[in-house]
């Protein structure tokens, strides 16, 4: 009897799968909201991809193939590791703002309230893809951002990704955006940046006056990190776009707080989980991924299902005797 429930275990399995995947599936009812954060966050692409254009900036058509404007370049003097081409890329599809409103939701949020966010600029399109949701949800980000970013992220000395918040604010189309900022990179102040480049960097004058979080000591740094968020008031979550050296110790510090966390750095593996295509070509329409639809298992499918197994479950045991 017991060799025989094996297979039977995995049948079941694959029935309920099977169950799953060919069940009615319904357009989440977020979906308008979806849509309209999936459209702003394509608009924007659009804008930084003219802007750079602007500015004379070079288009690597064979690393952006969807000409997205939010893939940089492999090494420049501020790359900080290697990155996976296709999770950038990945990463540029809109759909992603939509994905972040799902997420932002089912955590229960409210209009005014206020989440910790930690970001490299190793992929700029899902910190955008992120403001869009912020700011469509009427939420309050209080960001830091690190400048250095792993190879084909925002990686470009001239248009870094805060040069990329800058310009989008002064056009009105983001609201939340990086109010501290920090080199990044090794030690988190950018030792493995060309000299004259680190000196750049901390000394560029954005738009925004940002509060730089330059510090050697990595223990004083997360403590000073945590002070700035406090200073703000209550956090009702916190969010982790790309890892640089705090991430991981911060998450950890929020846990043990008891306040939840997002975390986005294995993007491949997050798009297959919520149906976002990785590294399409192109890029697909607006609304076609199944992040806006949920599956609705029936409850006559589930009845049968158990039946099934009922009648499976007969069969063995009569075979058995």
């Amino acid at each position: 009897m017991k060799k025989n429930l094996l297979p039977l275990t995995a049948l079941s399995f694959i029935i309920l799968y099977l169950f799953s995947f060919f069940s009615e599936k319904k357009l989440n009812t977020d979906y308008d909201l979806m849509i309209e954060a999936a459209s702003r966050m394509k608009h924007i692409s659009n804008r930084i991809l003219e802007e750079k254009i602007r500015r004379g900036i070079d288009i690597d058509k064979a690393l952006d193939i969807n000409l997205t404007g939010l893939i940089g370049e492999e090494f420049t003097e501020i790359t900080t590791t290697l990155g996976n081409l296709e999770s950038k890329r990945t990463s540029t599809n809109p759909d992603f703002a939509a994905l972040f409103v799902k997420l932002l939701k089912e955590k229960g949020l409210k209009k005014g309230d206020r989440v910790a966010v930690n970001i490299s600029s190793s992929f700029p399109a899902l910190n955008l893809a992120l403001i869009v949701a912020l700011d469509l949800l009427e939420l309050e980000g209080v960001i830091i951002n690190s400048i250095g970013a792993s190879t084909y992220g925002a990686n470009n000395v001239d248009f870094t990704y805060l040069d990329m918040e800058d310009f989008l604010l002064e056009k009105k189309l983001i609201r939340n955006h990086s109010s501290a900022r920090s080199l990044g990179g090794d030690n988190d102040l950018g030792d493995n940046f060309q000299e004259n480049y680190k000196e750049i960097l901390l000394n560029k004058k954005n738009k925004i006056n940002r509060e730089l979080f330059h510090i050697a000591d990595y223990e004083y740094n997360l403590t000073k990190r945590m002070d700035y968020y406090k200073s703000y008031g209550d956090m009702k979550l916190f969010i982790s776009i790309g890892g640089n050296l705090v991430s991981e110790k911060l998450e950890t510090i929020f846990q043990k707080q008891g306040i939840g966390i997002l975390s986005f750095l294995n993007i491949k593996a997050i798009a297959s989980k919520y149906g976002i295509p990785v590294d399409p070509i192109p890029l697909p329409k607006i609304g076609n991924s199944n992040v806006y639809k949920i599956n609705k298992i029936t409850s006559t499918e589930y009845i049968i299902f158990f039946l099934f197994i009922i009648y499976l479950l007969f069969c063995f045991y009569k075979k058995s005797r």
